[in-house]
């Protein structure tokens, strides 16, 4: 739950914080199974690590521009088909925003000649 903050960033003491932040919310939430972040922590600190390292390809610095670049800076290199999944999720944010920028100009030009009528 709170483990969004870049891994260079965190400290030891930083990691417990969120461990035991993570712990409680999931209690509360989910009281029911509170073992639940534990048999999956290990999972979930892969997966996000993953992410990771498609990020630093896909939305990353410009000094890490090839999988054998984020290979150097962070010791793993993106999985292809995370890469894949990433990129497609940013041209579907980029269509999406193309959209709302035609919907704006549309709507705006549909006023301008109705103005005129």
């Amino acid at each position: 739950m709170t483990a969004d903050i870049p891994s260079p960033f965190k400290s030891d003491g930083m990691r417990e914080v969120q461990r035991t932040l993570d712990e409680r919310i999931l209690a509360e939430l989910m009281p029911e199974t509170p073992k639940l972040f534990s048999r999956a922590h290990e999972r979930i600190s892969e997966l996000d690590r993953r992410a990771l390292y498609a990020e630093a390809l896909v939305v990353g610095p410009p000094t890490l521009t090839t999988p054998e670049l984020v290979l150097a800076h962070f010791g793993a290199a993106p999985l292809s088909n995370d890469v894949d999944v990433l990129r497609d999720m940013m041209e579907g944010i980029e269509l999406r925003d193309r959209l709302a920028e035609f919907e704006r100009l549309f709507a705006y030009l549909r006023e301008q000649v109705l103005l005129t009528i």
